[in-house]
């Protein structure tokens, strides 16, 4: 029979799930970023004080507690809107709705988004047991089962570093942002993490029948490589470092084999060579002939390497007290990784060897990407990083402890610690300092930070009303290329229906990849980018073709595209020998 105290504890994240989720559904966007602030601060709060006392919620709580803040940090998101929200997502939902209108998948369309059966068969089958709209099921249904890679990495790591341990290594996971800016809107990738989430767990169980791990593993490593290419291309990368750390630190690993890791390494080349054509691998191969080439030419160039790692090692820094503490917390953070690195290397015996090899090699994908130019932006720095938290996160915690515990022990001999002489322990003590810091670093990276200091906004949710009307038109383009107007799905859904299919669609780059994928359900193939002085210009001017319009054209009178934001008067002329054949006050479609 539950106790009174447990009662409470799950109605205390029931009622936090709800105000998550009810936070994040409020009708108007531009009235909702004040309930995602007190959101994101209730989130923060509710960590603080359970790492901090084991009386605010008990230790049975910490895996519900871990899927409720994972699904609210994912909801505040993607639930803001009623649409699809992010880049990679409208590809991945054109994919199923051609195999959900067709009743068959297509494994010989050569397009590396066609290879992952995460976003082409899966949602199929998910649509048809659960009876979800489509757009519903992208953004709720694989919310719930991302949420499960925090919770397994919870279950991985609390047998090893504690429980309250594990619980900081799984928020601090979550905490970095591309896990709910931009993971949350690449469902291949979300699957990817599950499965390779559940390898971990395989990995890390000391008594298991050696048959049966290899089975289930063998078939996790497949849900790997038919779900995402990039992180099964890393997942390789892990398993051939660790390889050989195993071989030089003469360890025989129960989980890991060379024959297993071959079999891996084949069976995906041969998955992406069958199914694009080759395409994925000839990618891969590009990226290395790039990369090799560039280290003789562009060694010591800062701009071969991506804003956001420039950002760590401490380029473009940005004047301002918020600003100087942020850099602060984030430098701390990787001296606390890097420690505890080290940490889990020397207790390799109790941690696994397995997985500290996973952390050491986490450590060279990062002297990778700052040695190598143009590596970390082929892979993308952000991704790369969120996958590594995955083995470092527990580092980050571990290196914590090892420091903050140093610092006391040092300050306790000199009496200059009155906490500790007060009969509060030095671990109860590091854990409150270790806390904070996890606690500040999520507050900073969300970008709950920047909207009270006034800085320039980082989240496009609860960011969004300063986003919109910023001075700065690439912050406008940024926010209105993550989030659709509702005016722009409902005229896309228009030119599908009553389009002639012989004519082109010319629009703007994000256009094109965006709500013409999605909601028109338009390929590619049959838009052509519109550029400012451009050769598409002089096309559009002798050929009859449709000419789309979404709210960023016609509002804000402005286009976007990769190399940047141009102002819509510079292709004013096209409109002169055309006419507009439908308009719903902010969005247009011209012939």
């Amino acid at each position: 029979m539950a106790s009174s105290r447990d009662v409470l504890s799950g109605s205390i994240l029931l009622l936090f799930l709800t105000f998550g989720i009810a936070a994040t559904t409020v009708p108007d966007i531009s009235q909702t970023t004040s309930f995602l602030l007190l959101l994101i601060f209730l989130i923060a709060a509710l960590v603080l004080l359970t790492s901090l006392s084991s009386n605010v919620m008990p230790t049975k709580f910490y895996p519900l507690e871990i899927v409720v803040v994972s699904i609210c940090l994912l909801f505040h998101v993607l639930l803001v809107s009623s649409n699809l929200v992010g880049w990679d997502v409208h590809s991945e939902y054109y994919f199923f709705r051609s195999v959900s209108n067709s009743g068959y998948w297509n494994s010989s369309y050569p397009h590396s988004y066609n290879t992952a059966l995460s976003v082409t068969v899966l949602p199929v089958i998910l649509q048809t047991v659960l009876d979800m709209d489509g757009i519903l099921l992208f953004k709720v249904a694989y919310s719930v089962i991302f949420s499960l890679v925090p919770l397994i990495l919870y279950w991985v790591y609390k047998d090893r570093i504690g429980n309250k341990a594990s619980l900081l290594s799984a928020f601090f996971f979550m905490s970095y942002s591309s896990y709910y800016l931009e993971v949350s809107s690449i469902k291949r990738q979300q699957i990817a993490e599950v499965m390779l989430a559940l390898l971990i767990l395989l990995i890390s169980k000391k008594q298991m029948q050696p048959v049966r791990r290899k089975v289930l593993m063998m078939i996790f490593l497949v849900g790997v490589i038919i779900s995402h290419y990039a992180t099964a291309y890393m997942l390789m990368f892990y398993f051939l470092v660790s390889l050989v750390v195993l071989a030089l630190s003469r360890h025989k690993s129960k989980a890991l084999s060379a024959g297993l890791v071959t079999l891996f390494v084949v069976t995906g080349l041969l998955w992406y060579i069958y199914t694009s054509s080759g395409q994925v691998l000839d990618n891969l191969v590009r990226l290395g002939a790039q990369v090799y080439q560039s280290v003789f030419s562009e060694f010591f160039n800062p701009e071969a390497r991506p804003t956001a790692l420039l950002a760590v090692l401490g380029f473009g820094f940005i004047p301002g007290l918020a600003h100087v503490l942020n850099r602060g917390v984030q430098y701390l953070v990787q001296v606390m990784i890097i420690v505890g690195v080290v940490k889990l290397w020397k207790e390799r015996a109790t941690i696994g060897l397995e997985l500290a090899s996973f952390a050491l090699t986490s450590l060279l994908f990062f002297a990778m990407s700052v040695g190598l130019p143009y590596f970390a932006a082929s892979l993308n720095m952000s991704r790369i990083y969120h996958l590594a938290l995955i083995f470092l996160s527990p580092a980050c915690i571990l290196g914590g402890e090892t420091i903050f515990g140093t610092v006391l022990r040092r300050l306790s001999k000199l009496s200059l610690s009155s906490r500790i002489k007060r009969g509060i322990s030095r671990t109860e003590t590091t854990y409150v300092f270790v806390s904070c810091v996890v606690v500040s670093y999520f507050l900073f990276n969300t970008g709950f930070v920047w909207e009270f200091s006034g800085s320039p906004p980082t989240s496009f949710s609860l960011g969004f009303n300063r986003m919109r009307k910023a001075d700065n038109e690439t912050l406008r383009a940024y926010v209105f290329r993550a989030y659709l107007m509702d005016e722009d799905v409902i005229s896309a859904k228009w030119l599908s229906t009553y389009r002639t299919y012989s004519l082109m669609i010319i629009a703007d780059y994000a256009t094109g990849n965006s709500v013409l994928l999605s909601s028109g359900g338009i390929a590619r193939s049959d838009t052509i980018v519109l550029y400012a002085d451009y050769p598409s210009v002089s096309w559009a001017r002798s050929n009859r073709a449709y000419i789309y319009l979404r709210y960023f054209n016609v509002v804000e009178h402005l286009a976007g595209n990769e190399m940047g934001v141009w102002r819509m008067s510079s292709v004013a002329y096209l409109f002169d020998i055309r006419a507009k054949i439908y308009s719903n006050g902010v969005s247009e479609i011209w012939i």
